[in-house]
């Protein structure tokens, strides 16, 4: 799948977040989910991640594709900004079949030799239907951060 801005379409039960960077467990269960989702469409063939074990506050980039939608993703864009405020830790609780948890410092240091991901928290609706997550995903620290919608 071409790496740019997309929007993907993800089967997942979503959960809502609190606006204080603290992840209730389903709400934590779920971020997992849409995490691991988007690293198998987005970069199919790597076997092993190293996923940086930090969130960082990556600017949303993405929009509705019709400016009349802006409304139904309002909470999205709302609880995306506040999730971002602070930085979450992760932990290996993600379905991926083979990867490390990583200190941020490895991905500056970062060689071809490993597929890193970066992720922002992911942000969430009230009514746990849509999704938004940002990411760096790749073999080299790209320029760009990719972002994604979940549905």
């Amino acid at each position: 799948m071409p790496r740019r801005r997309t929007l993907l379409r993800l089967t997942a039960l979503l959960a809502i977040v609190s606006s204080y960077g603290y992840q209730q467990p389903e709400d934590e269960k779920e971020s997992y989910i849409v995490y691991a989702t988007v690293l198998r469409i987005w970069e199919p063939q790597v076997a092993t991640w190293a996923i940086v074990r930090q969130t960082r506050n990556i600017k949303l980039c993405l929009l509705p594709a019709n400016p009349n939608q802006e409304s139904l993703y309002r909470d999205v864009f709302d609880n995306d900004r506040e999730k971002n405020r602070a930085k979450l830790a992760l932990e290996r609780k993600f379905d991926l079949p083979d990867y490390a948890l990583v200190e941020p410092e490895a991905w500056g240091r970062s060689s071809q030799s490993r597929s890193f991901a970066v992720f922002s928290a992911v942000g969430f609706n009230a009514s746990r239907t849509y999704a938004a997550v940002c990411l760096w995903a790749g073999a080299t620290r790209p320029r760009l951060a990719h972002c994604a919608w979940a549905a």
